[in-house]
């Protein structure tokens, strides 16, 4: 945020990895808490589109030459050798039971079980602990109908 003739020296002089291109121009001092919201919103929301467009181009190219899928025991076993580079899985979604990443086997729980544990969610620590990346996506998001998908390094 700030003056559009501050922002270019400010864009030239900054090391900031971050820094993103799109920036917001005003005086942040005259803008309200609100105005100052839905700016930054407006901003986030192109950015977010963008990288939802590349996340579903990534799966479906990755999908095409065998390097992805939204098969859950495939994904599994995928993990267990340390091919998932992306994991997608869709928002609010549980699935009861325990993901053993030794064996890269499944092991189905019951949902009324609350100690039944998330396949999803062992699945996810897992990848996010081998550097690879988890992204949760709203259910019309998802690059596939069903509600997990991966994208394998190799």
């Amino acid at each position: 945020v700030g003056l559009d003739e501050n922002q270019g020296e400010f864009r030239k002089l900054s090391k900031n990895q971050y820094l993103i291109k799109e920036g917001i121009i005003g005086d942040v001092d005259s803008m309200d808490e609100k105005t100052l919201y839905d700016k930054v919103q407006g901003v986030m929301e192109g950015i977010f589109k963008q990288q939802l467009k590349e996340w579903m181009e990534a799966f479906t190219e990755a999908h095409a030459k065998d390097l992805g899928s939204d098969d859950v025991v495939q994904i599994a076993r995928a993990i267990t050798d340390n091919r998932v580079a992306a994991l997608y899985l869709e928002e609010d979604k549980f699935h009861p039971g325990r993901f053993d990443i030794s064996h890269g086997s499944i092991v189905e729980g019951k949902s009324e079980d609350q100690y039944s544990g998330d396949i999803y969610d062992d699945m996810a620590e897992a990848v996010l602990s081998r550097g690879g990346e988890v992204v949760i996506l709203e259910k019309g998001e998802m690059p596939t109908d069903r509600d997990i998908a991966a994208v394998y390094r190799f």
